[in-house]
């Protein structure tokens, strides 16, 4: 999966504030990255979600700014494989999105 400069900018804003509300991260958090893991969809769509995790060895890493904002295992890469993560123009304001 790529990931345009926009959805690394935003990631990384997003990590910024979710790390700001918790006060049980040690080290401001420099360790964790947000993980994306697919979920259960609705019908036979896959939904994909974020949360909060430290990255692993084997993990797919998308840094901005020399942190790393985004970790992904083997088989959820392989998954997304082909598909560009950006941000997208929504009725609610920009949102992250994937396009084919």
């Amino acid at each position: 999966m790529y990931v345009t400069t926009q959805a690394r900018v935003e990631l990384h804003g997003m990590l910024e504030r979710a790390l700001a509300r918790r006060s049980d991260v040690a080290d401001d958090g420099k360790a964790l990255s947000f993980r994306l893991l697919p979920a259960k969809g609705h019908g036979e769509k896959t939904a994909l979600g974020l949360t909060l995790d430290a990255p692993t060895a084997s993990d797919q890493i998308v840094e901005h700014r020399g942190r790393s904002v985004l970790v992904m295992d083997v088989s959820t890469s392989a998954l997304l494989e082909g598909l560009t993560l950006d941000l997208v123009d929504t009725p609610e304001g920009a949102r992250l999105g994937l396009l084919e």
